[in-house]
């Protein structure tokens, strides 16, 4: 991103002016620079961070500079780079659990606002709804904190609104619509009636301001802070509610509207802190939607907004609190997990590929996205290509799912996938797939899956039905089958993990499955509320479904999980039985001749 915007330049004699635009904070530097140039009336404090093409590591302890309207070409820049001897920074806004989740909710449009430059908010969904961006913004200033916006090795970023808006038309929009969004208010609740209008949905330059607009409120009615609804044309809100907001801090707002009725949840909140009925005031077919103010720009908002999202559809209470737990969870694996996880990962297969195999991973998550899932992926991969046992496939939807494109795989991995809603062609290709001799693997979050389907929790073996031993725990387990072929990475011995393990419905049952793993009872701090009538609990299991072969692990919500060498050997060992390559018989647990004696997990 370091071509040319039309956001104002400034032209400095000597080198580039790194201050932020929000006032009170602290530009991000890493050496001083003293700069000389001409004075215009404007305050150092309202620069923006970055000149046109990007954001520089430098800072002037003095500045006199020049406004331009114009954007700085690529020579001008090259040149200040040059001059200064420091370099635009690439932009590197990754997607974490947090974007992840929002883009698997399948937006009308989602702006992240990470952007250095420009006149427009570019849109991931990939639907192109790209938005405007009116003058008296400022990019890239430092966005609400959580490992699930970037995860923990990017600083999130957002754009600054002093007195421009962002503006989209998002057509075929009805009655029933949601706005999602993180906002930051700089300015005092007790200096105006409004203190600021953070969205609204009207046509442009109405004087009735006719629209949904949601804002927040001042000096009106005597209730500063508080949030609040306004469809008409009033100027200040209708349907108010609480608590306060203060300046200068960062919240999640989400506005639903069902028909007439409308509601505003705040920060997770399982019930809205505004609820009522509210007349449609926006004209019939209107798809104009503004941010940071509304069509008649009042009360527009000094103070920033980031990852904005618009749904046709009302989104429900649990999905708006998941997807503001999101934002913060804590197993997000930074780079040095990663970095760990491929030192750990087998060296070489245990069985010979019988011809090359083709590897197809699913992680489509809805509800939520369990932040380990990209670690997950890159381990199979690097196992696959490191050991030459087979080849990968990522796919993040559901467009794989036919006869034809199944065909070209010889197993499936569900890594942690939640919640599908697929069609009954869909669910039919799946089944058909593996009762035809296709392999499943199935990875910790996949049993949150097929809740109306109880065809395909009998395929994965088991259906998620809690998870008593919660992510903060370290537990013990108990290696159910010390000498089969897919347990012999845990060398006959039982251990302790780290990890959020699940409790699973009755038909999770050694009737039906080959347990290979699961958690050992004998040790005290396994005994805890929640669990089932017979006290067993599975971690792993291998069964035939058809001619198929299906292997589930469910431990993997946590980083430690994916730096386990025996865990991860445990998953290639799985992986190839599944693809047909390694032989291990899959006679269900409780039809064995001889029952095998478990190695339980060493005292602590």
């Amino acid at each position: 991103m370091r071509g040319a915007g039309n956001v104002a330049a400034v032209m400095i004699a000597v080198a580039v002016v790194g201050l932020s635009p929000a006032r009170g904070e602290k530009p991000e530097t890493h050496r001083t620079l003293r700069v000389e140039a001409h004075a215009q009336d404007i305050t150092p404090t309202h620069l923006p961070c970055f000149v046109s093409g990007g954001y520089f590591n430098a800072k002037a302890d003095k500045v006199h500079h020049r406004i331009y309207s114009r954007s700085l070409v690529e020579t001008e820049l090259a040149l200040l780079e040059e001059i200064s001897g420091g370099k635009r920074r690439d932009a590197d806004e990754t997607d974490g659990p947090y974007a992840q989740l929002v883009i698997n909710s399948e937006p009308v449009a989602y702006w992240r606002l990470g952007e250095f430059e420009g006149d427009r908010a570019l849109d991931r969904t990939g639907a192109g709804h790209h938005a405007k961006l009116e003058p008296m913004t400022a990019h890239y200033l430092t966005g609400p904190e959580g490992v699930g916006f970037c995860g923990p090795d990017v600083v999130n970023r957002c754009i600054h609104f002093e007195a421009g808006r962002l503006a989209a038309d998002l057509p075929a929009l009805g009655n029933e619509y949601s706005v999602e969004l993180w906002f930051w208010n700089g300015f005092p609740n007790d200096a105006r009636p409004v203190t600021a209008w953070l969205f609204s949905r009207g046509p442009e330059g109405d004087a009735l301001a006719r629209g949904d607009s949601v804002g927040i409120n001042g000096t009106s009615g005597n209730a500063p802070g508080l949030l609040g609804i306004e469809s008409g044309s009033k100027d200040q809100p209708e349907l108010r509610g609480g608590p306060a907001i203060g300046p200068k801090t960062w919240h999640h707002l989400v506005f639903v509207r069902r028909g007439k009725h409308v509601e505003l949840f705040l920060d997770g909140s399982a019930e809205p802190i505004v609820a009522g009925e509210a007349e449609i005031g926006y004209p019939a077919g209107c798809t104009r939607f503004y941010f940071g103010g509304r069509g008649d720009r009042a009360a527009r908002l000094e103070g920033k907004l980031d990852e904005i999202a618009v749904y046709d559809r009302a989104l429900a209470p649990a999905e708006v609190r998941m997807h503001y737990l999101q934002s913060d969870y804590p197993h997000t694996p930074s780079l040095a997990d990663f970095r760990k996880m491929e030192e750990m990962l087998p060296k070489s297969a245990a069985a010979t590929p019988q011809r090359q195999r083709k590897l197809l991973i699913l992680d489509r998550a809805n509800g939520f996205y369990h932040p380990t899932i990209p670690l997950a992926n890159r381990a199979i991969q690097r196992m696959g290509e490191r050991t030459a046992a087979f080849q990968t496939t990522l796919d993040h939807g559901y467009g794989m799912l036919t006869p034809e494109r199944l065909a070209e795989f010889d197993a499936i991995v569900l890594n942690n996938t939640s919640n599908w809603t697929i069609s009954d062609d869909q669910k039919k290709a799946l089944l058909d797939f593996v009762r035809g001799g296709g392999g499943l693997m199935a990875i910790h979050g996949a049993t949150w899956n097929f809740a109306d389907w109880p065809e395909g929790q009998a395929m994965i073996g088991g259906r998620l039905a809690g998870h008593p031993w919660h992510d903060a725990g370290t537990w013990a387990v108990k290696i159910d089958e010390p000498d089969h072929p897919l347990c012999r990475s845990f060398g006959g011995e039982g251990f302790w993990i780290h990890d959020e393990i699940y409790k699973f419905t009755e038909l999770c049952s050694r009737q039906r499955l080959r347990v290979l793993v699961s958690l050992d009872m004998t040790k005290e701090v396994n005994q805890v509320k929640g669990g089932r009538e017979d006290n067993d609990h599975a971690i792993s299991w291998i069964h035939e479904y058809g001619k198929g072969r299906v292997f589930h692990c469910s431990l993997g919500n946590n980083v430690a999980v994916f730096h386990d060498p025996r865990i991860l050997r445990h998953h290639l060992d799985g992986i190839q039985w599944v693809l047909g390559d390694l032989a291990a018989d899959a006679t269900p647990s409780a039809k064995l001749d001889k029952k095998p004696r478990p190695a339980l997990a060493p005292e602590k």
